[in-house]
Formats: structure tokens, C-alpha cells, sequence
């Protein structure tokens, strides 16, 4: 029997009968793949942190270490190199100043988006 989870899983993946832990694995490293070599074409910071980054050769959770971690600093340093769509698609720059006093303040890029699910 499906639970409700691994049926709804597999509807949005369109993985259908063929979910399995390894085919959603699979499914999963294929999105990551496709979202870091976008950030990677879109975005200045990620195109140089992602430099020499062989996208193609993440195929398992393992590979995922290469992949360099960004931190809130990094972001602070120049949030405008953080944008990966055009300036016609965003559609606000709000501030939002942290509850926590340590924290610096971060603002937000809104952007119009639609949801494919794929």
C-alpha cells in the first residue's frame, strides 16, 4: 500500500510507479543540478564561487560537498550580487530588520514568479 506521502510524491515528480527511493534520489540530484548551474549562469557572486565547479559530476549526496557554502556575510557584503533574474522581474526590495539584535539586517528581492512544479 502508497501512503498519501509517496502518492503525492509521485504525482509531483512525475515519477508515477517508477518512485522509488533511488528514481526520487535521482529525481532530487537532478534539480539540484539544474538549479546550481542556473545560479551559476545567472547570478555574478555564484558564477565565481561556482567557478571550476563540475556540475555534471554531482550524482550523489557526496558530491554535494564540493558545492561551497554561502553565509549571511556573504550576502551582506553586496546583496545586489545575489540577483539571478532580470530587473524587470523584480518587483520589490523590502527590508526587514532581524528580531535578533546580533543579526545584521537583510533585505529581500521580491520577484513575480509562477509554479511550474518541474
Amino acid at each position: 500500500m502508497i501512503s498519501p506521502v509517496q502518492q503525492w510524491a509521485a504525482e509531483r515528480t512525475g515519477l508515477k510507479e517508477k518512485l522509488s527511493l533511488q528514481t526520487l534520489m535521482a529525481w532530487q540530484l537532478d534539480k539540484v543540478r539544474k538549479a546550481v548551474e542556473y545560479a551559476r549562469n545567472n547570478c555574478d557572486y555564484y558564477c565565481k564561487k561556482l567557478k571550476g565547479i563540475d556540475i555534471s559530476g554531482i550524482k550523489t549526496l557526496r558530491d554535494m560537498q564540493d558545492i561551497p557554502f554561502t553565509y549571511p556575510e556573504d550576502i551582506n557584503e553586496d546583496p545586489k550580487a545575489f540577483v539571478c533574474v532580470p530587473t524587470r522581474e523584480i518587483s520589490g526590495l523590502p527590508h526587514f530588520p532581524l528580531l535578533a539584535a546580533r543579526e545584521a539586517p537583510k533585505g529581500y528581492i521580491l520577484v513575480k514568479m509562477t509554479w511550474s512544479g518541474q
